[in-house]
């Protein structure tokens, strides 16, 4: 008897996401203690710089010590993003507005 498709089929590009969706979830937390040492070693950079050179890139001293003070399963890099662009977007409506 020959084979029919009895409309069944399972996308090979389907069956790949998910394993790739499993292997993430069980990778991820294995990963964690080198974003962490990540994070704050670019934290440590951030510290290191004077006023002026904060300022260039958005940021202030206040900034770093907050990103500093979150908890270790925080991440500190997208609190610094969210006040450079709080700060960029208070500067371009302030010359505008």
């Amino acid at each position: 008897m020959p084979y029919r498709n009895i409309g069944l089929s399972v996308h090979p590009v389907a069956g790949r996401t998910a394993f790739l969706t499993l292997a993430a979830r069980f990778v991820r937390p294995l990963l964690w203690p080198i974003r962490v040492y990540r994070a704050r070693q670019a934290l440590h950079q951030l510290a290191a710089m004077d006023t002026r050179e904060l300022r260039d890139i958005g940021l202030t001293p206040y900034d770093v010590q907050s990103a500093q003070a979150l908890p270790m399963d925080a991440d500190p890099t997208k609190l610094l993003a969210l006040r450079a662009r709080e700060r960029a977007r208070g500067a371009i409506e302030s010359r505008y507005y």
